[in-house]
């Protein structure tokens, strides 16, 4: 007695997702955002009951949507490749205070427990990045046209650069730490601006 959400294609406004999907008389928990359900949409708010059950965000679910809102349900425990792709309007991330997976530090970074970096909010100019953060995803920083170096700091725990990670972005200057073991070799897929690491 689960579901998921799987396409949304005319969607616009704010959405609130619910708990339960009702089907032939019977609940459904909605336990998952599909891959790709709110691709291209004319979102601007996603959000979720308390008691939500959602628990993964599918490969590309806002894939170039106009999403400015969303917040991270309690049990959301997993966001997939390119889940957030191009959703460059997305500004604000509200993290369920009952959630143990996920934070939002400085109101910028999109952190998992195993200290990995999802997502960077799109106007930042000037990333200094939490020592903490061992992993940076795929498209943590694509199409980040604000975005002008980003700097790791000397206590930096930083062990890998994953996939498109600075993909179209703006970068201009990029300071590594000794920690450093694996760059993927898309990492800068046309960051034309960058010169100095």
């Amino acid at each position: 007695y689960t579901a998921k959400v799987i396409k949304s294609p005319n969607v616009s406004g704010t959405v609130t997702v619910p708990r339960y999907a009702v089907y032939d008389g019977k609940q459904y928990k909605i336990i998952s955002i599909g891959n790709d359900a709110f691709e291209k949409t004319n979102l601007d708010s996603l959000l979720f009951p308390k008691d939500s059950e959602v628990e993964i965000f599918g490969y590309s679910s806002f894939y170039l949507s106009t999403i400015k809102h969303l917040q991270i349900p309690p049990k959301l425990n997993r966001v997939c490749d390119n889940w957030c792709y191009w959703a460059t309007n997305l500004a604000d991330i509200e993290v369920s205070p009952k959630n143990k997976i996920f934070s939002y530090i400085d109101n910028k970074y999109l952190v998992s427990r195993n200290e990995t970096l999802h997502y960077a909010h799109t106007d930042i100019e000037e990333a200094n990045i939490p020592p903490q953060i061992k992993f940076v995803c795929n498209n943590a920083f694509t199409g980040h046209k604000k975005l002008k170096s980003v700097i790791f700091p000397t206590n930096s725990m930083l062990k890998s650069i994953i996939g498109e990670a600075f993909y179209c972005s703006a970068i201009s200057k990029l300071v590594l730490p000794e920690t450093l073991e694996y760059i993927d070799n898309n990492t800068f897929n046309y960051t034309e601006f960058l010169f100095h690491i």
